[in-house]
């Protein structure tokens, strides 16, 4: 029987999913739209960042990554904040895209996959499956 885990999340907010030891992050976009595109990158990495670290994971586990840029003439921007947060040792380009940004005023959207840690066990050992970073 293949397992699949759907971690729960406020309305309005995605899922993560675990399947056969990967997890698939939702979409995320800045809490603050207001900032400008490095801020907002910044920002959904930092998030990223608590995602990971409540999967018991970390960035150097990441297997891909897909930027969504409102413009693309932002992407130099965030490629210089993105290689800053991955650091050289784990080199990641993302995929990056121009699209619609579904928050307003979003200027950059990512999602991503990584491999959770052995010893995760599923959302039923993480009390009501809730993300800390979508409240």
């Amino acid at each position: 029987m293949i397992t699949i885990e759907r971690y729960q999340s406020p309305p309005g907010a995605g899922r993560v999913i675990v399947h056969n030891g990967i997890a698939q992050f939702p979409s995320l976009s800045a809490s603050n739209c207001s900032a400008d595109i490095r801020g907002q990158t910044r920002d959904i990495l930092s998030r990223f960042d608590r995602f990971l670290g409540q999967l018991g994971c970390d960035r150097s586990r990441l297997l891909n990554a897909i930027v969504w840029l409102r413009h693309i003439e932002d992407a130099k921007a965030v490629g210089t904040v993105w290689e800053s947060w991955i650091g050289p040792a784990y080199h990641l380009p993302p995929a990056t895209v121009e699209g619609q940004c579904q928050a307003d005023g979003a200027l950059v959207e990512s999602r991503s996959l990584s491999p959770v840690l052995a010893h995760h066990t599923g959302a039923t050992d993480r009390g009501a499956g809730y993300f800390s970073y979508l409240t």
